[in-house]
């Protein structure tokens, strides 16, 4: 038999009462299925199936290139063919999804498919074709996720909106902390080895706290040496204005894209300038806001005032100390009218943030000052199995952890950790 899973039986629904209702405490084994993944926001969805009759319905409804026993942890490449079933009225369903299927445990399984809503809704109506039951993301997490740091991670999971994300968040549900934590109750680790196991895992936490949130990149510098022009290339379509006026940006505008698989919030803000008109004067307050909030700053200047990159960096280092910085040189095509410029106080990210189509992403400087963005805000990735926080409440415990002094300080702080107490 599979695993016991506590919900509310279908046939034991009460008028009013749907899928969103919380389950209710009765002990039985029905089938439910569930897509993990944010809905039309992932290239690649996550659907959960649980339950006595999941591998029949995988049987049913997968045909895997190689035909084998399952086994938990397997990757079996294949097609969601469903073609022989039918729905209860009798009418035939669409075939034809290329997927990955992962069994988790026995009648537990994790199907990985196209991310676009049409696909996942034809994987869920063969399920439902075969007895399955549909139910939300939350109420399919606490099918067998008893703590609350697993409840956790696989909220974060379910906010992910880009691959390379998702992917290290499915790790963190499968072999991240709480995975750790089930180990740490069957055996008798010391105090030393907590705290070591503790600032091991906060290594990674400026990457586990991003996983669900985008990074927020700030354009700043003096006004009218192409900010605007240059989010809208990084971008790629004409989100900000842009003017050959000084002061065109009067507030922050934010554009979201992704570049390598992260998830960027773009910031462009007004020009850095003395003077100005009253509002004029405020967007230039709320884009010292808005640096103060960085992950990365993006200090953008022009041949014509390079003079000032030192008071410039200084400025945004008095309002966000522990805020990275980037130095770009954009409208380097001018760079001929300055030849008394020595090279070696140029910055290294240079940029013609034209908007045309003569000039490709290596030409104008725009495809490697990406590359750059993406490796100052994450350098690496952990590696596959490696547990980190993936949430800030999980961060501050950790620290906790590490500072431990007794063991019971310790279990104390596995305790919270766990199970979300105080």
């Amino acid at each position: 038999m599979g695993d016991a899973v506590r919900i509310q039986p279908a046939s034991k629904i009460q008028p009013g009462m749907s899928d969103e209702s919380p389950m209710s405490t009765a002990l039985v084994t029905e089938t439910v299925a569930s897509q993990l993944t944010a809905s039309g926001r992932s290239a690649v969805a996550v659907i959960g199936l649980n339950g006595d009759d999941a591998e029949s319905c995988i049987r049913k409804c997968f045909k895997a290139v190689r035909d084998r026993e399952y086994q938990p942890g397997q990757v079996r490449y294949g097609d969601w063919n469903v073609a022989n079933l039918t729905t209860d009225r009798g009418s035939a369903i669409d075939a034809g999804e290329s997927v990955v299927v992962t069994p988790l445990a026995a009648n537990r399984f994790e199907i990985h498919a196209h991310g676009g809503i049409a696909a996942v809704q034809r994987i869920l109506k063969s399920l439902t074709a075969c007895g399955v039951r549909v139910v939300n993301a939350e109420n399919f997490a606490s099918l067998d996720s008893p703590s609350f740091i697993q409840r956790e991670n696989e909220q974060v999971l379910q906010r992910c909106t880009t691959i390379r994300n998702a992917a290290i968040a499915l790790d963190q549900c499968r072999t991240g902390l709480p995975a750790w934590l089930a180990k740490i109750e069957s055996s008798q680790p010391n105090v030393e080895a907590l705290a070591s196991f503790a600032e091991t895992a906060l290594a990674f936490s400026h990457v586990g706290l991003k996983l669900s949130q985008p990074y927020r990149v700030v354009l700043a510098g003096p006004p009218n040496v192409g900010k605007s022009s240059l989010i809208n290339r990084l971008v790629g379509f004409g989100r900000s204005i842009t003017h050959n006026e000084a002061g065109t940006t009067r507030d922050v505008v934010d554009c979201d894209t992704v570049i390598a698989g992260l998830a960027l919030r773009l910031s462009d803000t007004a020009g850095i300038r003395d003077g100005g008109g009253e509002i004029e004067r405020e967007g230039i307050r709320r884009g010292a806001l808005a640096v103060g909030q960085a992950d990365l700053v993006l200090l953008v200047v022009d041949p014509d005032c390079l003079h000032e990159l030192p008071r410039l960096r200084s400025d945004v280092l008095e309002t966000a100390p522990d805020c990275s910085i980037i130095e770009v040189l954009n409208q380097a095509d001018r760079l001929e009218g300055h030849q008394n410029m020595r090279s070696d106080l140029l910055p290294e990210q240079q940029t013609v943030a034209l908007p045309t189509e003569l000039l490709n992403s290596e030409q104008d400087g725009i495809g490697t000052l990406s590359t750059e963005i993406t490796n100052t805000l994450r350098p690496e990735d952990p590696a596959a199995g490696i547990a980190i926080p993936v949430t800030t409440r999980q961060v501050q415990w950790l620290r906790e952890l590490a500072g431990a002094t007794s063991m019971d300080q310790a279990m104390r702080c596995l305790a919270c950790l766990k199970d979300g107490t105080e």
